[in-house]
């Protein structure tokens, strides 16, 4: 249920290409649909773009990635921290539950950031899709 709080904030034709680009199979296998909408909802708030349409561009994420690159763990995850509750605003999530689910959420996405910019790439952190 917490999950679908903040999944039923956005327009399922906006999800649902998020999803394909994660798994072409979204449907039939088990996949978790919040880790994808909130990971790029996070990184459009870092760009300070609108989080409804949930896309992000390759050059978006390559944005994205130069702003974290110089930052170390706990300014990191400080960021993201302050990311997650700026969704929570702009979704009107009144709920403390899911609030805080979302901010521990962040959290969790750090060290996949860490890894990732070590590897030199969010792509399969931050996903594209059209």
């Amino acid at each position: 249920m917490i999950e679908n709080d903040l999944l039923c904030r956005f327009r399922v034709d906006h999800m649902i290409p998020l999803w394909q680009s994660y798994c072409p199979d979204y449907r039939g296998l088990l996949i978790n649909l919040y880790e994808s909408v909130a990971t790029n909802a996070i990184g459009l708030v870092l760009l300070q773009e609108d989080i409804r349409g949930l896309h992000i561009s390759t050059g978006a994420r390559e944005r994205i990635k130069r702003c974290l690159e110089p930052l170390n763990q706990a300014q990191r995850m400080d960021l993201l921290q302050i990311a997650a509750q700026k969704v929570s605003e702009l979704l009107g999530m009144q709920n403390a539950v899911s609030q805080n689910y979302l901010l521990q959420f962040s959290a969790d996405l750090s060290p996949r950031i860490a890894v990732g910019l070590q590897n030199n790439s969010l792509q399969g952190i931050f996903l594209s899709f059209l």
